[in-house]
């Protein structure tokens, strides 16, 4: 089962650009589902949403007092992960980034160039993974890393290699 949010926050081609709240109960009629494991899209079809999971794809689906939502042929995707993202290159990046992402279907990113001290990095991926911050879900990968001086404010220098492998420690 997959999450609402995949369903309907990376659907941003699923909504035509139009912003739905998330419900608890969805049932999202003549949607195009995109499966990327086996290469191939179906037919428009339903995708029936109760309690944050989708319950059943198929046709004729019963709503049983579920928003009805008419897709007319959209499509929906699995999640989007953006593996090159710069998220934390100033303190409120991630405040207008994040909802971009999502209206783009993106629904998680892996930061590459964090400039923000690896502590706030942290407390923000933390409080999207526990619902306070909303998605996407953040992976950190690690910091910028520079000789001494360094090439941009806020970078990590290491002026030997242990002080590169000390990092490394720090950000696994």
């Amino acid at each position: 089962m997959r999450s609402i949010r995949t369903a309907i926050l990376c659907g941003a081609s699923l909504l035509g650009g139009t912003v739905v709240p998330a419900q608890e109960d969805l049932l999202v009629r003549d949607v195009r589902v995109v499966d990327v494991a086996a290469g191939r899209m179906s037919p428009t079809q339903d995708l029936l949403i109760r309690d944050g999971v989708i319950e059943a794809v198929g046709e004729g689906l019963v709503a049983g007092g579920a928003l009805v939502f008419d897709a007319a042929g959209a499509f929906a995707n699995p999640r989007l992960l953006d593996a090159h993202v710069r998220v934390f290159s100033s303190p409120t990046e991630a405040d207008t980034a994040f909802d971009m992402y999502l209206l783009n279907g993106v629904t998680g990113v892996r930061d590459i160039d964090g400039l923000l001290p690896l502590e706030e990095q942290r407390r923000i991926a933390a409080e999207v993974a526990d619902g306070a911050l909303r998605d996407p879900r953040v992976v950190l990968s690690d910091a910028c890393v520079d000789a001494p001086p360094g090439s941009w404010p806020g970078m990590y220098l290491a002026a030997t290699p242990e002080d590169g492998r000390e990092w490394v420690r720090e950000t696994a």
